[in-house]
């Protein structure tokens, strides 16, 4: 990367996950870097903790980690966390392509209607926008495996809502 091109920094963890760059947006104190954490201990790549930089390639949007915090995690409870050497030289990378947007949150989402899929929402990076999944802190279930289960239907481009509401509307006839 030389110094002529334009980055972006946004607040958040950058993240790894089966070959897709994961970035994980919220509120201070909200758990991110936790989340990055428990994530690295399920063989994935961190790429940047607390400030993701982002440039515009042909390859699409990359982000990077500042080279002050090249390595490292921060946690509140542990203090900086030397990566490279409690997981391995597999277990950061100086860049990953941008492929969507997580915002934790700690507000339970009232849902009215029960939604069988949720609202496609978007989060702008480098006038991209990238699909963004909202999921709530207070929710006992584990994040990482919320991420990975939404990562997963994405890949696949499940039809399984539409396929549920034609089985619906034949057993209703």
């Amino acid at each position: 990367m030389t110094g002529l091109e334009q980055l972006e920094s946004h607040h958040g963890v950058l993240i790894n996950i089966n070959g897709q760059g994961v970035f994980i947006r919220g509120q201070s104190n909200i758990g991110k870097s936790s989340l990055a954490l428990e994530l690295l201990y399920q063989g994935h790549q961190l790429i940047s903790d607390d400030i993701a930089e982002f440039k515009v390639t042909p390859k699409g949007i990359i982000g990077y980690c500042p080279p002050l915090t090249s390595g490292l995690l921060h946690t509140k409870e542990l203090g900086l966390i030397p990566v490279l050497d409690l997981f391995g030289k597999t277990a950061w990378r100086s860049e990953a392509i941008l492929s969507c947007v997580i915002l934790l949150h700690r507000d339970d989402i009232t849902i009215e209607n029960h939604a069988l899929a949720p609202t496609l929402e978007h989060y702008t990076i480098c006038q991209t926008p990238f699909p963004m999944l909202r999921l709530c802190t207070k929710n006992p279930a584990s994040l990482s495996h919320r991420i990975q289960t939404w990562l997963t239907l994405q890949l696949h481009n499940s039809n399984v809502t539409s396929t549920f509401m034609k089985k619906h509307q034949k057993a209703l006839i």
